[in-house]
């Protein structure tokens, strides 16, 4: 649910720590969006049974009804972060190479990785300037 993710707008609908998954079908009759938070796990699914009818997709779709539950279900528990296991490492990454991210990257995230499998290059899709005056 961060900036470039399908669900990154339901984050300010939920406001706290949360992650999911979008899910569309390719005909758009079926959508989805499964989250959790550290308290609650919830899974919607919008669709259609008839072939020429179509929902749309999960973000947009099935998205904004878990986040509307999810905001009401926990109105009343304090929001708290995810634990991280000791084992897990973060590590800032271009969404569109997978690569460390650079400065010059347009979408930039934060990604978990399991220790010594994060990336170790830098995005070549988006060189930082500098890589690109001193290679």
């Amino acid at each position: 649910m961060q900036p470039g993710g399908t669900g990154a707008s339901l984050a300010s609908l939920v406001n706290r720590p949360a992650a999911g998954k979008t899910g569309t079908t390719q005909d758009q009759r079926d959508a989805w969006f499964v989250g959790y938070t550290p308290d609650l796990v919830a899974a919607v699914y919008v669709g259609y049974d008839l072939p020429e009818k179509s929902v749309g997709v999960g973000g947009k779709v099935a998205g904004p009804i878990w986040a509307n539950f999810m905001r009401e279900a926990l109105k009343e528990v304090p929001a708290r972060d995810f634990n991280k296991p000791t084992n897990i490492e973060m590590a800032n990454i271009c969404a569109d190479s997978g690569a460390l991210a650079t400065v010059s990257c347009l979408r930039p995230i934060s990604a978990a990785f399991r220790k010594g499998t994060q990336p170790i290059t830098n995005c070549p899709l988006h060189p930082a300037l500098w890589d690109q005056l001193w290679p």
